[in-house]
């Protein structure tokens, strides 16, 4: 019986590591940067402050109050020949819906909040490093460079009044 019972739990030990066969490899990479700059004098977080804005301005999928932020670089080290964007890192903050829009933490319902590049380009924090979240890429020149973005209101819907709230964290990325 002995016998039987030690045949039996090798038989279960090899079955078991067959369960864990190996179906694929990650390969995972990166680079560290010798660039470094200060970012906004030293004040790493941004307020914006939208307007305020009535439910009438924000029918069904449309915009309003769009501000506009700048995160300055200076004093950038080893920048020569090298530029910098903002990446705004997915999932941290409030929230990010599928198609890339702040999701809203206050009391109005039916509204989120939208970044945008220079180019008033929608930014999908969603997008991962390797599709760049905004074809925004400013050159650091004699170690600065002011990265310009905006913010806005976005309706899914019928708004309803009350305050509205977002955040998410970014980087920024050396080029």
């Amino acid at each position: 019986m002995k016998k039987l019972s030690s045949v039996l739990a090798i038989g279960m030990v090899l079955a078991a590591s067959s369960a864990f066969a190996s179906d694929g490899t990650i390969n995972i990479t990166g680079e560290v940067s010798a660039v470094t700059c200060t970012i906004n004098s030293g004040t790493k977080n941004i307020t914006v402050n939208l307007p305020k804005v009535p439910t009438t301005a924000l029918p069904s999928g449309q915009t309003a109050g769009r501000t506009q932020f700048q995160i300055a670089l200076t004093g950038c080290t080893n920048s020569t020949g090298k530029s910098a964007r903002a990446y705004f890192e997915p999932g941290t903050g409030s929230g990010v819906s599928a198609v890339g829009r702040l999701l809203n933490t206050g009391t109005a319902t039916n509204v989120s909040l939208e970044l945008l590049d220079s180019n008033y380009a929608l930014i999908n924090p969603n997008d991962n490093i390797d599709k760049p979240q905004s074809a925004q890429l400013v050159p650091l020149v004699s170690g600065a460079g002011t990265l310009t973005y905006y913010a806005q209101y976005y309706s899914f819907g019928t708004v309803t009044p009350g305050s509205v709230n977002a955040s998410i964290n970014y980087s920024i990325h050396y080029q």
